[in-house]
């Protein structure tokens, strides 16, 4: 109609109009095609099994299991995993295109369980802490039983330090599911300025954790 790929992004008159004339959008027929999250599917969902997804913060975490993670081998701690989604670091919490509208778009209707994992510094906790703030209708919580395998597989090494002006997150909800032990060996870490990044788990460790399903 306006012989303009981005007429609505480019011109502010046309989108002023169209915003102030909701009833133009039923007549035009247009609607939104906000910007996707990288997903990669596992294995098959539907309504009656539910769908579970993990958000990887990293690439290279997220390659590595969607190389390794089938139909046959899709259960990761005790958890079946539907879909693997790249949350791009900080991207996941992004103004526009957020992980709801991904959930009302990809899989509206479906009951959907998100599960985080990312670094263990203050950057990492922050992301998962604004995502929690930005999406509070979902159901989305830590992947804590990876987290504490990070935790156990660091004991000894000596960790990297932390990048400079990271600002402290609140702690408290990130904290919630971790028993003492480990709750004291991430505040020591955090005060001492070091981290522990998602990709201490590799290829191997993953391939050791992963279930695979008897029936297959």
């Amino acid at each position: 109609i306006f012989h303009q790929e981005k007429a609505l992004q480019e011109n502010n008159e046309l989108a002023g109009i169209l915003n102030f004339n909701m009833g133009l959008s039923k007549q035009l027929n247009y609607y939104e095609t906000p910007e996707p999250f990288f997903t990669h599917t596992i294995k098959p969902y539907d309504e009656k099994t539910g769908v579970n997804i993990l958000i990887s913060e990293n690439k290279d975490t997220w390659y590595t299991l969607r190389k390794i993670m089938k139909p046959s081998s899709s259960k990761l701690c005790g958890i079946d995993f539907n879909i693997l989604l790249y949350g791009e670091g900080k991207k996941i919490n992004r103004k526009y295109d957020t992980l709801t509208d991904f959930d009302k778009i990809a899989l509206d209707g479906l009951n959907c369980r998100y599960y985080y994992i990312g670094d263990i510094d203050y950057e990492g906790i922050g992301i998962f802490n604004e995502l929690m703030e930005l999406s509070p209708e979902l159901h989305i919580e830590l992947m804590t039983p990876l987290y504490r395998i990070m935790l156990e597989k660091s004991r000894g090494i000596t960790l990297p330090i932390t990048k400079d002006k990271q600002i402290e997150s609140d702690l408290e909800g990130f904290l919630a599911g971790f028993e003492p032990q480990y709750k004291n060996l991430i505040v020591e870490l955090l005060h001492d300025r070091r981290y522990i990044p998602q990709e201490i788990l590799n290829y191997c460790d993953f391939l050791k954790m992963l279930e695979v399903r008897e029936d297959e």
